[in-house]
């Protein structure tokens, strides 16, 4: 399953050849969740899924703390533009999926696949 999340990048990892491994990510305005001291970045699925009960529907809460790996990691060119937006305080919509595609039913933070990126 394809999930969005729109928000601010808080911070990036990068490995010895300049590629992307990993990133945290704040939501923003509907994709944030704050309970006590704790906040919770909300991850909306794009897609419907197949079937129609509420748990394959539902959207996935992480702790906003918790760094999305990025398996692959990103290239210079796509990682630049997660760059650029955090230079600039500028709000991203990542649309990310798990390891096995599109039929994955939860977010693993430690292995995510980016499938769009767009600075808002």
């Amino acid at each position: 399953m394809i999930y969005k999340i729109e928000g601010v990048i808080q911070e990036m990892l990068f490995d010895a050849s300049g590629n992307m491994t990993g990133l945290k990510i704040k939501g923003t305005e509907g994709y944030l969740l704050k309970q006590g001291e704790k906040e919770y970045n909300v991850f909306s699925p794009v897609e419907m899924p197949q079937s129609n009960t509420a748990a394959s529907m539902s959207a996935e809460i992480l702790c906003a703390e918790t760094p999305l790996k990025l398996n692959p990691a990103l290239k210079a060119p796509l990682s630049q533009i997660l760059v650029q937006a955090k230079c600039a305080n500028k709000k991203v919509r990542l649309e990310i999926y798990g390891d096995s595609g599109t039929i994955r039913e939860s977010i693993d933070p430690n292995k995510i696949n980016i499938r769009s990126i767009a600075i808002l």
